[in-house]
């Protein structure tokens, strides 16, 4: 007997305009967030769907991408970033997804030495700021609140 797979959705919108730029075409446009176990359909009217195996993980992503999605890089910008990787030095965070000619998505480090008391896991949302952004493009984060408008 084959078991059947059971995924959570969750529904939610984002700006028509950024939807429209980042699905060309009238094909749905996934990005996959491994560290949530979950993929997200973005499509061109500006609605999505996040798919997952867990609750938890479908309002995760569709919090992100709400907050985040096709926002600019710059010094000073918050985010509420989902820990895509922990290593002994710090967490690497999933920011944005860019739009345009470097699509893709965009990462920062929060360094080890900033966490308040426990280190984050992978899939938790933190609300972060860009502190630097060096030469090489690397993104340096430290913690910080989100402003009750970006909520």
């Amino acid at each position: 007997m084959k078991i059947r797979e059971i995924l959570i959705s969750e529904n939610g919108t984002i700006d028509p305009a950024v939807a429209r730029s980042f699905v060309r075409s009238a094909d749905e446009r996934p990005i996959k967030l491994d560290c949530l176990r979950a993929t997200i359909q973005v499509r061109r009217d500006g609605t999505f769907t996040v798919k997952a195996d867990y609750p938890e993980s479908a309002r995760k992503g569709k919090q992100w991408l709400e907050v985040n999605f096709g926002k600019e890089i710059q010094v000073g910008q918050e985010f509420s970033g989902l820990v895509v990787r922990q290593l002994s030095f710090g967490s690497f965070l999933l920011l944005t997804y860019r739009l345009g000619i470097n699509e893709g998505p965009v990462e920062g480090l929060l360094r080890l030495n900033v966490y308040p008391t426990n280190p984050p896991k992978v899939g938790d949302l933190l609300a972060v700021r860009i502190s630097e952004i060096d030469t090489l493009n690397r993104i340096v984060l430290e913690p910080a609140e989100l402003n009750p408008t970006t909520k």
